[in-house]
């Protein structure tokens, strides 16, 4: 709590600054014709901003900020014509899979991206294997569910950390049988 009419003042401006600045930057980048996914990899508070308590990204996050920016601003669409008309979640894990090498060695890259840490990627490609037979749906599940947990261990923001544990809990329910896919 900050208490004190110069301390609340000044917390507030400082505030609205982190605010303006993650909206321009985000701007910029919109107006040089980039997406939200590089936008939001790309803007950063500006370094004073770290010795201040009150915007540590603990409830929010600079990258979901952007990406609601850029989606309040223009929409679904990135400008990107390849995510114009997307490939059905199917059609696309059978192309990565054959990519792969095949859905054994897309299996083989699933876990070896938990095993080096790359539970981001794990995640993605768990999402491109769950489409193929039982034993392949079961691996996702594992994969996902490890990812889930260790990335949660990894969050400091609080919904970020709570929507990876309980996604992780409803897979170990089983309650997302149908849903997840």
């Amino acid at each position: 709590p900050l208490s004190g009419r110069e301390l609340t003042t000044r917390a507030l401006r400082n505030y609205s600054d982190a605010i303006r600045s993650v909206y321009d930057q985000t701007v910029e980048g919109i107006n040089l014709g980039k997406g939200p996914d590089l936008i939001a990899h790309e803007v950063k508070l500006s370094a004073n901003a770290f010795d201040k308590p009150y915007l540590i990204e603990f409830y929010g996050s600079v990258s979901h900020a952007v990406r609601a920016i850029y989606s309040g601003l223009l929409g679904w669409y990135d400008g990107n014509p390849t995510e114009l008309n997307r490939l059905h979640p199917k059609d696309e894990a059978e192309k990565v899979a054959r990519l792969a090498g095949g859905i054994k060695e897309l299996e083989q890259k699933t876990r070896a991206a938990i095993k080096t840490g790359n539970f981001q990627w794990a995640l993605k490609l768990a999402d491109h294997l769950k489409w193929f037979g039982k034993s392949e749906r079961e691996l996702a599940r594992e994969i996902k569910i490890e990812a889930l947990r260790a990335l949660a261990a990894q969050e400091y923001n609080a919904p970020n950390r709570n929507y990876y544990l309980s996604y992780a809990i409803e897979l170990e329910s089983g309650e997302l049988d149908e849903v997840w896919f």
